[in-house]
């Protein structure tokens, strides 16, 4: 959840993104006490780590514009942090960096656990909850009707959200429309690291 370092220009999507960081805090509490389910949400800083002139520069330039946002709430300071300083702030960054970026506190959360407090919270509240893997819908003219599972079977319901992720391209096929939408592949590489746990979560190139 770093709204922050992973976007390169301001905009509605930027906005989006730091609203969503606001209620990913207040939901994890709601959702601990509905359900017992802890989320695993925390609050972090974020480095992003500058080893080129070029990328201080367009780092520098996030900044400038990130600056005044991240500092209508002071746990989202934004600032820079020369190369010198960042063995203070991060022991385990690279000394090769030029500086960093670094906002005060974007945050993480466990997306399995998450969907597991969603759906129990979502059930407590009323909810069916069903699993199933949905292959194609059925249609009245320009009305979709009812979801076919990959078993056969058809649910049928008043209305639909298609909340499919980097899957969204099936949906434009069974629309008929064009959803230009791919997964894109990433790896989880998880370690027992041999001293004390980062400080800061590392960013540099997409990566951290």
């Amino acid at each position: 959840l770093t709204p922050l370092a992973e976007s390169s220009v301001p905009g509605p999507a930027f906005d989006l993104a730091l609203r969503s960081l606001r209620l990913h805090g207040e939901q994890a509490r709601r959702l601990r006490e509905e359900t017992g389910v802890d989320v695993h949400y925390a609050e972090a800083p974020v480095l992003r780590l500058a080893f080129t002139e070029e990328e201080e520069t367009r780092l520098r330039q996030q900044m400038a514009w990130q600056s005044p946002v991240g500092g209508e709430e002071a746990r989202l300071e934004v600032g820079w942090v020369p190369g010198a300083d960042l063995p203070r702030v991060e022991p385990c960054a690279s000394p090769a960096a030029r500086g960093a970026v670094r906002s005060a506190a974007e945050a993480q959360v466990d997306g399995y656990r998450l969907v597991l407090a969603l759906a129990q919270a979502a059930s407590r509240r009323g909810a069916t909850v069903r699993n199933g893997t949905v292959v194609g819908v059925r249609r009245d003219g320009d009305r979709v009707t009812g979801l076919t599972l990959a078993s056969g079977e058809v649910v049928s319901g008043g209305a639909y959200v298609f909340a499919m992720g980097p899957w969204t391209y099936l949906a434009g096929q069974w629309l008929g429309m064009s959803l230009p939408v791919e997964p894109l592949k990433g790896q989880l590489l998880r370690t027992l690291p041999p001293q004390a746990p980062l400080r800061c979560v590392l960013f540099h190139h997409g990566d951290y």
